[in-house]
């Protein structure tokens, strides 16, 4: 079994790098990644240094799959809230769900996922004052092999210019119907031998419903709006689909079969859409 925690660190360690380097407002700023604790010189201790302990969690490993809990503790800067806790936001908000690459194995696949920081303890006593500690929960699902769609893009035509819009799903399912044709021939032990007649690939989305030209078009469908869907249900939606194996498909042209919308109290409405070549 690989030992994941050494590309864990290392990918949160990129990560932080990304957010610090991008904005001069933690150039002021030190900031130590460690592994399940950190033992701080009386040398080191400066009071605009943050330290951040990832500490790794009971997981799951399962057929080539890994469900890795983590949690992320960090101290914050001398007297204040501010940076640490803008540090942590932003990456939480900019990482959560990402999937990325494994670069030293590169059939394996990172998902992460994130809960929001929260504050543990405002007035912990660290030297020559007070530091708060933060919490952020996190969960690596890891998998060996996995191929999964990276990105699904809307083409669209606008002031006759072909553009395109990224398609934020939920969940994804696809697939493939195969029509055949049995046919029966001498000297085969009473066995058919099948010929593929047609094909069809059937693919279908759950998305939160925006107001994009994606939705707006399915919605104008749906409602009979021309000036969303002038076409009605003739419009022709053409995606580009990539995988994260590198396998692409370009333009592929679908008609949508379905949509059902949802809006429960509480929540933000979703749409499910079925689309068949």
């Amino acid at each position: 079994m690989t030992d994941y925690t050494p590309i864990i660190l290392n990918l949160i360690k990129e990560e932080l790098v990304e957010i610090i380097s991008n904005d001069d407002v933690y150039s002021q700023y030190d900031f130590v990644l460690s592994n399940e604790q950190q033992y701080v010189p009386e040398k080191d201790r400066s009071p605009r240094k943050i330290y951040i302990v990832v500490k790794f969690l009971e997981g799951t490993p399962f057929a080539g799959q890994n469900i890795i809990p983590i949690n992320i503790n960090a101290i914050g800067e001398q007297n204040s809230v501010e940076i640490c806790q803008r540090l942590l936001a932003e990456f939480v908000q900019q990482f959560n769900l990402k999937t990325t690459n494994d670069t030293t194995v590169e059939t394996t696949i990172i998902r992460q996922f994130y809960t929001t920081p929260q504050v543990v303890n405002n007035f912990n006593e660290v030297y020559a004052g007070f530091r708060t500690l933060f919490y952020v929960g996190g969960t690596m699902l890891i998998g060996e092999g996995s191929n999964l769609i990276d990105e699904v893009e809307y083409i669209f035509t606008k002031d006759e210019t072909e553009k395109t819009e990224k398609v934020d799903f939920l969940s994804a399912q696809w697939s493939f119907d195969n029509q055949l044709d049995p046919q029966a021939y001498t000297g085969t032990k009473n066995r058919t031998k099948s010929i593929a007649k047609i094909g069809t690939l059937s693919i279908s989305f759950v998305l939160y419903l925006k107001n994009n030209v994606f939705c707006n078009t399915i919605l104008g469908i749906a409602f009979g709006s021309d000036s969303y869907a002038p076409k009605g249900n003739a419009t022709n939606f053409k995606f580009n689909i990539k995988f994260k194996s590198g396998y692409t498909v370009e333009a592929m042209n679908f008609k949508m079969v379905n949509n059902t919308g949802q809006q429960n109290i509480g929540e933000f409405p979703t749409i499910s859409v079925s689309f068949t070549n």
